[in-house]
């Protein structure tokens, strides 16, 4: 029951960017709760740098940010959750997989909005891990992707979302994922382009180098997108994405 109850909250138009703003803020300023895994100055530990800012500064900078306290704007964009939708509709088409049962790992999630979305599509709370190097909520875990806390195939689908691009030690993160994912789970991972943003060290420049990453512990294939790869129909000069999903093997 509680868990239908919350799945028909989040569904509810803004709940959850209006939910997750305000527990933001109060977990945030009022019980000062953010915590690091890392010194917010450090430089070590594989972040990627970008003028000379690591992944930790520019994210904690992020969630500070000018227009944290302009409340529509935060509602609709920042704090929506909607980023990791793109990662989750395409297991929607996967018909026989019950996604109740499904115990996830959420990588860098950064705000409890990512988690609230996850249980809007029907992923269940107690089935729900997320792992960061920062943190301000008890539903988010401190912990580095380069070396996860977790067992070996612990999780049935791990979603790495828009993070892969913060290391320098690609294959590394990748590994992890493979090991505390089940055989025969799921990866899926998102990652962004920008011709004037450039993050990791790494070779990360479209779906099929992303995919190398993971040989030869790929089963199938499920689902490949890298819009760089449809030509003259986009704008390459423009932000885009590219979203995978693996069945993986052991």
């Amino acid at each position: 029951m509680y868990d239908k109850i919350l799945k028909f909250i989040f569904k509810i138009p803004m709940s959850i960017g209006l939910i997750s703003y305000t527990r933001f803020l109060y977990f945030y300023y009022i019980r000062k709760s953010f915590k690091t895994l890392y010194p917010i100055e450090s430089s070590d530990h594989g972040m990627a740098k970008r003028n000379n800012v690591t992944a930790l500064q520019g994210n904690t900078e992020h969630l500070k940010g000018n227009n944290l306290f302009n409340f529509f704007s935060m509602v609709r964009k920042k704090f929506n959750g909607q980023r990791s939708s793109l990662l989750i509709h395409p297991f929607k088409s996967i018909d026989y997989l019950n996604l109740k049962n499904q115990k996830i790992l959420s990588i860098g999630p950064r705000l409890e909005s990512e988690i609230f979305n996850f249980i809007k599509h029907g992923f269940l709370k107690r089935n729900i891990t997320a792992l960061d190097i920062q943190s301000y909520s008890s539903l988010i875990s401190l912990g580095d992707m380069l070396s996860m806390p977790y067992e070996e195939n612990k999780f049935d689908i791990t979603f790495c979302g828009w993070v892969l691009v913060y290391t320098n030690e690609i294959k590394k993160a990748v590994n992890e994922m493979i090991r505390v994912t089940k055989n025969d789970g799921y990866i899926a991972v998102g990652i962004s382009h920008k011709p004037d943003v450039k993050l990791t060290k790494e070779s990360l420049n479209n779906s099929e180098e992303l995919i190398n990453y993971f040989k030869p512990n790929i089963k199938r294939v499920i689902f490949n997108h890298h819009a760089g790869d449809l030509g003259n129909e986009i704008d390459k000069k423009k932000f885009f994405r590219c979203v995978i999903i693996l069945q993986i093997k052991k």
